[in-house]
């Protein structure tokens, strides 16, 4: 039955299962609603210096909601103004390229109202129009090819999908247009909102991320080599260590691997907008970082198009024991990995798309 607010209960399992918050404290929507109701980020925490205001010339654009802008006769520079009075108001001033050489008289610009509108500019060397965006920087930027070779892991540059390079990986909260918002953390109030498919084919695998966030500690768990996650991100680059388990037979099946992952996130190979995990609603990294891991530990982005959540509670838990229940049409029937014949269960390997992939009855 229902929980009180603060209660648990200890399952057979050893998961702490809590009660959770309610649901006004944590963002919640319906399937296709983020589009018609865009969360409205808390500005409250931001503070000045933080803000930074690139500019960058432009023919086209794009966006996710339509983008509202405010038209106003006067001198740009009297916009710039504007725009770097209220940031938090206003993302960004945009105005035709030549005009910058008129009178101030006979100039004019628009200002785009932050509604997440996800407007985008498509960045040109010379383009008609010049868009100056209001940007919070909440940690130091930096380039990913200025980073030194030391601090980055050995996966995320050379990894690849579906036959083509990655684009730029992006650094959130520096800048480079990926949760640039000040109350940017990896781990708060843990809940399956947090997590949204990114272009990867592996609902099947953050179908169980999803499950396993239902259990109070469960997802934390997995961060409990990387030092400090609460406090994190710091301004350094971060690094992040996820304990997972590995089933290959050839390769000390069942026992803890520890994958050490960068900060970095991979984004699509034409750089426009990350390949996996989104970050949450409320600028949650957790669900990006394990997803990366997780890709790592199966031997990359192709590996995780199609498989199956049991395979996926494996990688998790390291439980050999999972089942799948089906409807057969007559009822349902119990399959495994168990082979009934031998009595031993199937070979396995990281990689859904490797090893014994059937069920057995």
């Amino acid at each position: 039955g229902p929980e009180a607010a603060g209660n648990s209960k200890k399952s057979q399992s050893g998961y702490v299962r809590s009660a959770r918050k309610p649901t006004e404290e944590k963002v919640r929507r319906s399937a296709g609603a983020t589009l018609s109701q865009p969360y409205k980020t808390d500005w409250s925490l931001a503070k000045d210096e933080h803000w930074v205001y690139p500019d960058k010339m432009f023919t086209s654009y794009t966006f996710l909601l339509q983008p509202q802008f405010e038209e106003y006769a006067g001198s740009i520079d009297e916009g710039k103004k504007k725009l770097m009075a209220e940031p938090t108001k206003y993302q960004g001033l945009k105005y035709q390229s030549n005009m910058a050489d008129w009178p101030a008289e006979s100039q004019k610009y628009h200002l785009l109202l932050r509604n997440g509108s996800g407007f985008e500019p498509k960045k040109v060397t010379s383009g008609q129009f010049t868009y100056v965006e209001a940007v919070y920087q909440r940690l130091p930027h930096h380039e990913s090819e200025h980073v030194d070779m030391e601090n980055k892991d050995p996966h995320t540059d050379s990894m690849m999908y579906q036959g083509k390079p990655l684009g730029d990986p992006r650094h959130p909260g520096r800048g480079h247009g990926c949760v640039d918002v000040p109350h940017l953390k990896v781990i708060g109030d843990i809940h399956p909102n947090d997590i949204s498919q990114g272009t990867v084919g592996d609902c099947w695998l953050l179908s169980a991320i999803s499950a396993m966030s239902e259990f109070d500690g469960a997802i934390k768990a997995l961060f409990r080599k990387t030092d400090a996650i609460h406090e994190m991100p710091k301004e350094h680059l971060n690094r992040y260590v996820v304990t997972l388990y590995n089933l290959s037979t050839s390769q000390n099946a069942w026992q803890t691997v520890d994958i050490e992952i960068d900060e970095r996130l991979c984004s699509t190979s034409d750089g426009s907008r990350l390949l996996g995990c989104q970050p949450s609603e409320d600028a949650e990294l957790w669900a990006c970082y394990l997803e990366k891991a997780i890709a790592i530990h199966c031997g990359g982005w192709d590996e995780l198009d199609g498989g199956h959540c049991t395979h996926a509670w494996r990688i998790l838990t390291g439980c050999k024991e999972q089942y799948t229940f089906m409807n057969n049409g007559g009822g349902f029937e119990c399959l495994g990995t168990k082979n009934p014949n031998t009595d031993k269960w199937e070979p396995l390997e990281n990689s859904p798309q490797k090893g014994f992939q059937g069920l057995w009855p």
